[in-house]
C-alpha cells in the first residue's frame, strides 16, 4: 500500500464527515473508506488490506465489539480504534480485553484525537 488505508465505520454521516476532514487535514494522501455497519466492515476487512480502523461502538446490527472480534478473526494483527459515545467505563474496559488498540470518547473534539492517533 503506498498511501494510508483508513477503514472507518461509522453509521452517523455528518459524523464521518467530521472524522474524514480531521483525518484528512493531518495525513495527506490518505484514503478514508466508510461503511455503516459492522457487517459492512468484517466483509470489507476480510476481502481488503487497509492500516487502521476507527471503529463506531454504536452500530445498527452487531455492536462495536462483536465487529472487533470479528474483524480480529480475519486481521489479528490490525490496529483498530474504538469510538464511542457511552458513558460507560465498562464499555471501555470490554473494548481494551477485546484487543481495541485504543478507545476514544465522543466528546466535543474527539475529531481531532482520533485524526492524531491514526497518524
Amino acid at each position: 500500500m503506498s498511501q494510508a488505508v483508513i477503514l472507518l465505520v461509522e453509521d452517523d454521516r455528518a459524523l464521518a464527515r467530521r472524522i474524514t476532514g480531521a483525518i484528512e487535514t493531518r495525513i495527506l494522501g490518505s484514503h478514508l473508506l466508510n461503511v455503516t455497519s459492522g457487517e459492512e466492515a468484517v466483509h470489507w476487512v476480510g476481502a481488503n488490506e487497509c492500516n487502521v480502523c476507527l471503529l463506531d461502538y454504536d452500530l445498527p446490527g452487531i455492536d462495536g465489539l462483536e465487529t472487533l472480534a470479528r474483524i480480529h478473526q480475519r486481521k489479528p494483527n490490525l490496529p483498530v480504534i474504538m469510538i464511542s459515545s457511552a458513558a460507560s467505563e465498562q464499555v471501555a474496559v470490554a473494548a481494551f480485553r477485546a484487543r481495541v488498540s485504543d478507545y476514544v470518547a465522543k466528546q466535543p473534539g474527539f475529531e481531532q484525537t482520533v485524526a492524531q492517533l491514526v497518524q
